[in-house]
């Protein structure tokens, strides 16, 4: 069907009118029949209707954007998609395809120019590719990551010839899905890369000093394992995000508007956006990202040469969708950190299991879908039982939680606050002590 019907962006068609001009003719038509004789633009009730007429203009765009986005809210399946080629909605009604683990890492290094005789600015143009190898039921499956950017570090007549260089990078995987995520170790540690395939070009902007640059040394590290990344959007994520986004529609700046703008910033680990505005009138926002949180724990935050892109993304979303007069507040999430480790789940399979590898495969595999939907969430709902359950919905047996006696998990965690994929921990232990019998009563034989 996609085949046969032409397909238009959503900006080439509407639902109801939006063009200024055939509504001010609308409005003219309105009056004649309403006064009885024909109305001219010097018309004391024309002009009084023009001045409402953008109030007008905006109120359709609004109806039009908020119909388009809500077409498919009752459809399911194959239907969705038929809707879509009908109607030539584009954008609006599309699902999200599957998109690529991202890898946040850290260069840190010592930026030096070769005089200080005047201030100038450097921008450093890094480029990087970093391969990675997953290995599920003895198979690899590998993929690599890239990316390209630029920062700037900028020196005053009073500085010394060296600075820190302290920048974010982001890598996206070329192969896209959910396969690729979770892979590195979460914690709170710099993980240096060994040699990795990354080129600088160190060029003067701003100024023309004549200065020359170079970075006499550096290591690229890894902060946290690979995230973000997502098969293509299922029924129930699409519904979801049509809930929002009708929402949002409707009502420019309700909670739900700042959560759609939140979701679309796929660098960040999560975000919070708060219900209702602070004291002050506020717009708040709490912001999570590996790099920052991994800086802060090792001491570089301070020397930050630049917030990187993940940081500029989110600032840049929340400022130009502020309405006229609004504020936002924005912050870091905190790591919950009342103990180190809130729970362990430990597990046995099967001591008939057979594939003993495959079987742990699988239960690793349900274990990671768990992580991505709690660890670096703000304000998940941790419980021990339902990681218990995901644990044994995958083939685990004699699941057991080791839960820290101080952590109450009867609530959400703080609604800024996360918990590193570290600190919610997956322990096999083993075959079980005796094979797994079956329950059963009130039957009978049944012979040939």
């Amino acid at each position: 069907m996609a085949d046969t019907i032409p397909r238009f962006g959503a900006s080439d068609f509407f639902l109801v009118e939006t063009d200024p001009v055939a509504l001010r003719e609308q409005i003219r038509a309105s009056l004649a029949a309403l006064l009885g004789r024909d109305v001219v633009d010097s018309d004391p009730h024309m002009v009084l209707a023009s001045a409402f007429l953008p109030y007008l203009v905006q109120g359709q765009a609004s109806a039009d954007a908020c119909a388009k986005a809500t077409l498919r809210a009752f459809a399911v399946g194959q239907d969705l998609d038929r809707i879509a080629d009908a109607t030539c909605v584009v954008g609006y009604l599309d699902r999200k395809p599957a998109q690529g683990a991202i890898l946040a890492c850290v260069v840190v290094s010592t930026l030096r120019r070769s005089s200080a005789d005047a201030p100038s600015t450097c921008e450093i143009r890094w480029s990087m590719r970093y391969g990675v190898q997953k290995v599920i039921n003895n198979v690899p499956y590998t993929t690599t990551f890239s990316g390209s950017g630029a920062v700037r570090q900028s020196f005053s007549l009073t500085d010394p010839l060296s600075k820190p260089a302290v920048f974010p990078i982001y890598l996206r995987a070329e192969d896209a899905g959910f396969l690729f995520n979770n892979v590195g170790i979460d914690d709170m540690n710099f993980h240096e890369i060994p040699s990795p395939d990354i080129t600088f070009d160190l060029v003067e902007v701003e100024t023309s000093t004549g200065q020359t640059y170079e970075l006499p040394s550096f290591t690229v590290n890894r902060c946290g394992s690979t995230y973000g990344g997502r098969d293509a959007e299922t029924d129930e994520e699409f519904a979801e995000r049509v809930e929002w986004q009708a929402r949002a529609l409707r009502v420019p700046g309700s909670w739900e508007y700042y959560k759609l703008i939140m979701s679309e910033i796929p660098l960040l680990a999560s975000w919070y956006v708060a219900p209702t505005v602070d004291a002050q009138g506020r717009i708040v926002v709490a912001w999570c990202d590996k790099v920052h949180f991994i800086l802060t724990e090792n001491g570089f935050i301070q020397q930050l040469t630049d917030h990187g892109e993940a940081y500029d993304a989110f600032v840049k979303a929340v400022r130009s969708s502020l309405l006229v007069g609004q504020i936002a507040y924005a912050y870091p999430a905190a790591r919950y950190t009342d103990i180190a480790v809130p729970f362990r789940v430990v597990y046995h399979v099967p001591r008939e299991t057979i594939d003993i590898a495959s079987l742990n495969n699988r239960i690793q595999l349900a274990w990671e879908r768990y992580l991505d939907a709690h660890a670096w969430h703000c304000g998940a709902f941790v419980s021990p039982s339902e990681a218990s359950a995901v644990v044994q919905n995958a083939g685990g047996v004699d699941v057991e939680v080791v839960t820290a006696p101080s952590l109450d998990f009867s609530t959400p965690l703080p609604p800024d606050a996360i918990l590193t994929s570290s600190q919610i921990r997956l322990v096999y232990s083993g075959l079980a002590e005796a094979p797994v019998d079956p329950i059963g009563a009130d039957g009978e034989e049944i012979g040939p």
